[in-house]
């Protein structure tokens, strides 16, 4: 059967490599409840960065002074996002924010918290081929993307709008395409996203691709900042849900005693160090020792 999810940049051994996302709680709860289950995107208008779609900024100017908007080519589209970097603490507190009581050590502003969920491409895209199946239409298409992070992501889209035009840009593949490129600057994030172009006269803001959520996700961790209390009522919330998977522990802010093993007895280790800093001490300073010079009557 011809696969309907399409890659973009994606190798094949990119395909089994874990993939993560930080949700709001909120939205994982949705995420797990939602349809037995769906994956949520959004329109990119609805990012706070209106650099993710410069194609919905372009202005074209043609010889003569006319002048349209690209936007009017445009196929509505939705994305979202995961990451190839599972241990990005900058990441983590992007998109999960702990704000402790000082008395209780609780968090304050549950609703802010993230929750990390681990899948695969491969598994996304099986869950997607699933849901189109289940949809039964063509208003539809998806792509798996990996992001592009280039020096000038508007010079790459007008030098494929040179090439291709509008109305082949504003559709299918490309329009796809030109929603996986960002700055350099945000290279750090190892983006990897989904994206759905919709049929033309599509206005919703949010489109939900039904899935098995046990399916997709393999594991999730909530924020390492939290209690073990905490860590406990969030996981018997998501159980309550119907996630079966693991629930790992993020140990990465746990305070933990290391041992240390020493090549000597810390007794011995402080005698040797006081005994070359006298030794030190003893000796003579260039910059203060003296020459004495014997004068030419002796």
């Amino acid at each position: 059967m011809t696969s309907r999810v399409k890659v973009i940049d994606l190798q094949e051994a990119d395909l089994d490599r874990p993939l993560y996302r930080i949700y709001p709680v909120w939205l994982f709860e949705m995420a797990l409840s939602i349809n037995g289950g769906n994956l949520t995107l959004v329109r990119p208008a609805l990012w706070e960065d209106p650099q993710e779609d410069l194609c919905a900024w372009l202005q074209m100017d043609a010889r003569g002074g006319s002048q349209k908007q690209l936007s009017g080519y445009l196929r509505p589209t939705y994305a979202q996002c995961w990451s190839m970097d599972g241990q990005s603490d900058a990441l983590s507190r992007a998109y999960s924010r702990v704000s402790k009581d000082p008395v209780s050590g609780r968090n304050v502003e549950p609703k802010l918290e993230g929750v990390k969920a681990r899948t695969t491409p491969r598994l996304v895209i099986d869950a997607l081929e699933k849901s189109l199946r289940k949809r039964g239409d063509d208003a539809l298409e998806l792509f798996v993307a990996k992001i592009a992070y280039v020096d000038s992501p508007g010079q790459e889209i007008l030098d494929r709008l040179v090439k291709v035009g509008p109305t082949r840009l504003g559709a299918g593949s490309d329009r796809a395409w030109s929603l996986t490129l960002k700055r350099k600057a945000f290279g750090h994030e190892q983006e990897v996203r989904i994206i759905a172009v919709a049929r033309p006269d599509t206005n919703a803001n949010i489109i939900q691709l039904d899935i098995n959520p046990n399916d997709v996700f393999q594991d999730v961790s909530f924020d390492p900042r939290l209690l073990a209390a905490e860590r406990n009522e969030r996981e018997a919330r998501v159980r309550a849900l119907g996630y079966t998977g693991p629930v790992t522990i993020d140990w990465s802010y746990s305070r933990t005693l290391v041992d240390a093993v020493l090549p000597r007895h810390w007794d011995e280790l402080d005698a040797n160090a006081r005994q070359e800093a006298e030794a030190r001490s003893a000796e003579p300073s260039a910059s203060t020792t003296k020459r004495l010079l014997r004068p030419p009557w002796e």
